[in-house]
């Protein structure tokens, strides 16, 4: 499975689609990448709301110092 994704579709256009309020205007590009802002739909407080966030899992490695960010 990839981590990058397509996304054609507006965020008012994913907020209907979802039954959610967009929270503010979404800076998430077409492709959307790993670290890169993505658009999300998430539950607060008994709604669904659509924002921008950062795509992506974080990973940490066996390797990695335990004060590195992942």
């Amino acid at each position: 499975m990839c981590n990058l994704y397509t996304l054609r579709r507006s965020m008012s256009e994913v907020a209907a689609h979802f039954d959610a309020t967009p929270v503010a205007a979404s800076n998430a590009r077409e492709e959307v990448y790993p670290g890169y802002p993505g658009m999300v739909v998430r539950a607060a407080e008994g709604q669904r709301l659509v924002q921008s966030m950062v795509w992506g899992f974080p990973l940490r490695l066996k390797t990695m110092s335990p004060t590195a960010k992942p």
